[in-house]
């Protein structure tokens, strides 16, 4: 037999195909799970960051203030001077071109570390929901005035 002969009927042979196929098909099917794979392991990771996010904003709303290094929240809302307004009375301004009664106390940002009570509960409490790495220097709390929650007189409430 030539070697003709015998290259045509190499050339007619398939068998081995399906091999060769998988060859082709098996890195892409591999790279389609290990995508699949990183993009659920993501949205896990931020899932729960997002919900560690709420649970931390929660507790710092109900808990008693983050000490921000000196800088402590008013106890109590104060009257602005010369304000003809009764205690109790909302702070809310009555017309939106009004004054607030009460004395806009400035936003306040603090950051958390574990030397604070607060911050360091907060933290312990969402440590398990955070990625791996995260400390409680990666909190930071800020503490803003909404008039409409508070009240002339009464215990200053911080958003």
């Amino acid at each position: 037999m030539s070697a003709t002969h015998h290259l045509r009927r190499l050339r007619r042979d398939d068998r081995g195909t399906t091999v060769v196929e998988l060859a082709f098909v098996i890195p892409l099917l591999l790279l389609f799970f290990f995508v699949l794979l990183d993009f659920g392991r993501l949205t896990y990771t931020w899932a729960m960051a997002e919900k560690a996010t709420s649970m931390a904003a929660r507790m710092a709303a109900v808990r008693t203030p983050v000490d921000c290094g000196g800088k402590t929240l008013p106890l109590t809302n104060a009257r602005v001077t010369g304000s003809a307004v009764q205690f109790g009375a909302s702070c809310r301004p009555q017309n939106p071109s009004d004054p607030s009664p009460c004395v806009a106390v400035a936003a306040m940002v603090c950051s958390g570390t574990s030397a604070n009570a607060t911050a360091n509960r907060i933290f312990t409490t969402i440590q398990p929901l955070l990625p791996n790495g995260a400390g409680a220097g990666n909190l930071k709390f800020t503490y803003t005035n909404d008039p409409s929650m508070n009240f002339l007189g009464g215990p200053y409430v911080p958003s």
